[in-house]
């Protein structure tokens, strides 16, 4: 039950904001849709801009088994699974269960650097314009949050809570707490209550 105006405009406000995003979402999906159709295609996931490492092994043509290549791959660049790298378990066919590994769109310019070849540097430059254009989205996400300026450091923060919704997370209780006790320092209150995130920390939201 809406008790009075105040509350009814908040929850207005609130609509009127994530129509804006769903419609920021679509014109994301159109720009990985196009992505999938070039080389190697490429998704939006939890590394952001992320591929199918096996995808990228075939195209690059290496003459190692993919488990031992992959393998190698992520000791040589020093990769962080979470970070540049999560392991996805294949269904079992009867023997032990094989293992494919998504990858960062940054980490996999890495491995086709690291491959010397001509067809790693084509591919190279095809992830290098990826992640340009990623970053680019940065243009459509900011201006549409909410800003406010700390008054203890006076560096520009955006609306947490706007920041998720925009983003496709959903912002429970659980989720939106956490990061902010892991990054305190990156977040402050306003005078109204509403969480906000540096602008720094809030673009690496927004990129990983």
């Amino acid at each position: 039950m809406i008790r009075n105006k105040r509350q009814a405009q908040s929850l207005n406000e609130q609509g009127t904001f994530i129509q804006n995003c769903l419609k920021v979402q679509n014109e994301q999906n159109l720009i990985v849709n196009t992505f999938q159709d070039e080389m190697i295609p490429v998704e939006s996931g939890e590394l952001g801009m992320q591929v199918n490492s096996r995808l990228l092994y075939y195209a690059l043509k290496s003459g190692y088994q993919y488990a031992n290549w992959i393998n190698d791959r992520i000791t040589r660049l020093r990769l962080v699974e979470g970070r540049d790298f999560l392991r996805k378990n294949l269904k079992s066919t009867g023997g032990r269960r094989a293992k494919d590994y998504i990858i960062s769109v940054k980490m996999a310019a890495h491995i086709a650097m690291i491959e010397e070849s001509e067809i790693g540097f084509v591919i190279r430059e095809y992830f290098f314009e990826i992640e340009k254009k990623y970053r680019d989205w940065i243009g459509i996400w900011l201006p549409i949050l909410e800003q406010e300026v700390d008054i203890f450091s006076s560096r520009i923060g955006y609306n947490y809570w706007q920041l998720l919704v925009a983003l496709g997370t959903n912002p429970s209780k659980q989720a939106y707490r956490s990061r902010i006790s892991r990054n305190r320092q990156e977040f402050w209150k306003n005078q109204n209550g509403a969480w906000y995130v540096s602008e720094e920390l809030g673009k690496n939201i927004i990129l990983y």
